[in-house]
């Protein structure tokens, strides 16, 4: 895992990941992801399930879902959701982002001095300042140290998660962490909003 894909036709089957994810600025307070609704789109080759307790919950072949983040704070770092995957026969796995949207909701403090874009429903830059953390395991219930990933590489590039044999289930845990740069990129980001979907997508 941790090889991107590239030069490789891929189909995507528009599964995405069901995740709210909010951020609070007081002191302690961390990222969450916690599961929505899914809606089936019919017969697809792959399909995915939240992982509660351990278990898959109820798979679905397709899942709808927007994941916010607002309010984060340098360090924030997301509890891990965890996603059961299987597929009809043996498929690549990827992992990509869609929908991705980076808006500025203000403009306080010190904002104007980094951010020439600091207008409402100007482009925001919280987006750039995320690291996504995934591991693929074998079982939900385990933790192994996870890949590191600049989170806007998966809007071009979806991560290779590996081979999906036919029938097995595997969990992938999903995290997000708030790490800006400098004290500036956390200043620019104050007041920004991003909203995406996290994509599984598979190539024969």
């Amino acid at each position: 895992m941790g090889n991107r894909l590239h030069g490789m036709m891929r189909r995507a089957l528009a599964l995405v990941l069901p995740m709210l994810v909010v951020a609070a600025w007081a002191a302690g307070n961390q990222l969450h992801l916690t599961g929505t609704g899914s809606d089936s789109r019919g017969r697809v080759d792959l399909q995915i399930a939240l992982a509660e307790k351990g278990r898959c919950t109820k798979f679905v072949d397709a899942a709808t879902g927007i994941v916010a983040v607002a309010d984060a704070v340098p360090g924030d770092q997301s509890t891990s959701t965890r996603v059961c995957l299987k597929a009809s026969g043996r498929v690549g796995l990827h992992l990509g982002v869609g929908g991705l949207s980076d808006v500025e909701r203000g403009c306080t403090g010190q904002e104007p001095a980094v951010d020439p874009t600091c207008v409402p429903g100007g482009q925001g830059e919280l987006s750039s300042s995320l690291v996504q953390l995934v591991s693929v395991e074998q079982r939900c219930f385990k933790d192994a140290p996870p890949s590191r990933v600049p989170f806007v590489s998966l809007v071009d590039a979806p991560l290779d998660l590996g081979t999906l044999d036919e029938q097995r289930v595997v969990c992938a845990v999903l995290a997000v962490r708030y790490e800006p740069a400098t004290a500036d990129d956390a200043q620019a980001g104050q007041t920004d909003r991003a909203q995406w979907r996290y994509v599984f997508s598979v190539s024969n």
